[in-house]
């Protein structure tokens, strides 16, 4: 519908005051659902018109957008449309009569709205009767806020439940952030837990790379190192035949407490361990070397590694320390006891096969005694050293193959 002649002044739109609710519905109306006004817009039928021929109507949506023709639904089957030059403003109301109405915000805004509407009229006289009619719903909005109603999802209810309502929501809302607080403070704590417990773990690496160190540079250790190439070379052609020792390893949170040597790059099967027996610190302390599979389920080899020393000449040769060799017997004891039954002999005989300065893998191919003890082959290699100057030592290392 377009504004031409002064008839277009007449509006096809009834305003009807139901349930104190403005409405808006086709003057042929079919039954359909109610739609609420969310505007007025006031407008002139002749660009010549004065403020007291202004005409109003109040409308369900608008389009200003388009540069001529401005659209309005008026609750007519065709759209209201007003040529921009004759359009003079509108009043928006909004989603005033759906939305919740639950505040005193609520009813400033329509208070807002109604003085906006009066001062319309007050200006053009010919909109004052749909103004008024707009200006009553919207108190109806008001009167029921007054008599302790709100509006929810469309429904008017007594305040006292909404407050109900609303203290269930505080109620959960609190309990939301205590929850959140918690897990938070939670969160917090284990962030601190494990921000000391990495800081453990790196006092514990830090002392254990000292330890490691201390151990590289000790002699036993280095005695079984000079030695690692063939004994990773030998386990791994163990391997690949399937012969192993009859000794189980030990289990593997056990050999995670030993020292893992580096796997040579074409022996990747193989895992290298390595313990000390007594004080990393000295340069005799005992040592016991082991190679297994990378599931720890076999044990291919073991070396071990003992100092006797004599107090003087023609002394006898004993242990350095009677509880580092008893530490040393236990870790040997593990394979077999009687391996170390044939020490003292080795001692108390006057050949010497091998000096410590000629201990390499080429040298060990002719071992001073080799014996089979119920499924090991044993060799037991005995070294005259000058380690330590004014002191007589004997360093043994015994060298364990499974038997074919």
């Amino acid at each position: 519908m377009t504004l031409s002649h002064p008839l277009a002044r007449t509006l096809h739109l009834a305003v009807l005051l139901l349930g104190s609710l403005l409405i808006l519905r086709p003057a042929s109306a079919r039954a359909e659902s109610p739609r609420f006004a969310h505007g007025f817009v006031i407008y002139k039928t002749a660009p010549s018109d004065q403020p007291a021929h202004y005409q109003g109507t109040l409308y369900l949506s608008g389009d200003t957008s388009a540069p001529i023709w401005l659209q309005f639904d008026i609750g007519e089957p065709k759209p209201f449309f007003i040529a921009r030059d004759l359009f003079v403003s509108e009043i928006k109301f909004g989603a005033l009569f759906e939305a919740d109405f639950t505040s005193q915000q609520h009813v400033d805004f329509c208070k807002g709205i109604q003085a906006q509407l009066a001062a319309a009229a007050k200006k053009s006289p010919l909109i004052a009767s749909a103004a008024t009619a707009a200006t009553k719903a919207i108190q109806g909005e008001i009167d029921q806020y007054d008599k302790g109603r709100v509006r929810l999802n469309g429904t008017w209810t007594d305040r006292a439940k909404y407050d109900e309502m609303l203290a269930e929501k505080e109620k959960v809302r609190k309990a939301d952030m205590d929850r959140s607080a918690k897990a938070a403070a939670a969160l917090a704590l284990q962030k601190e837990t494990d921000r000391r417990a990495r800081e453990a773990m790196a006092e514990d690496d830090k002392m254990r790379l000292a330890n490691l160190n201390r151990t590289y540079a000790s002699i036993p250790a280095q005695n079984l190192i000079t030695t690692l190439g063939a004994t990773v070379k030998t386990s791994g052609t163990l391997f690949d035949k399937k012969i192993t020792l009859p000794a189980r390893p030990p289990a593997r949170k056990t050999l995670d407490t030993y020292i893992a040597l580096p796997f040579l790059s074409e022996e990747q099967r193989i895992d290298t361990r390595l313990q000390i027996l007594g004080d990393a610190d000295t340069e005799t302390a005992p040592a016991l070397l082991t190679t297994h599979n990378v599931d720890a389920t076999h044990t291919f080899m073991a070396q071990a590694a003992v100092y006797f020393e004599s107090p003087g000449p023609g002394k006898p040769f004993i242990p350095r320390s009677q509880k580092e060799y008893a530490a040393f017997r236990q870790a040997v004891d593990q394979f077999r006891p009687s391996i170390c039954d044939s020490i003292p002999d080795l001692i108390a005989s006057n050949t010497i096969l091998h000096h410590l300065k000629d201990a390499v893998p080429s040298d060990l191919s002719t071992p001073y005694l080799r014996e089979n003890i119920a499924g090991y082959i044993v060799r037991y290699d005995v070294y005259n050293t000058d380690l330590v100057e004014d002191r007589n030592l004997r360093l043994i290392i015994i060298t364990l193959f499974p038997a074919d």
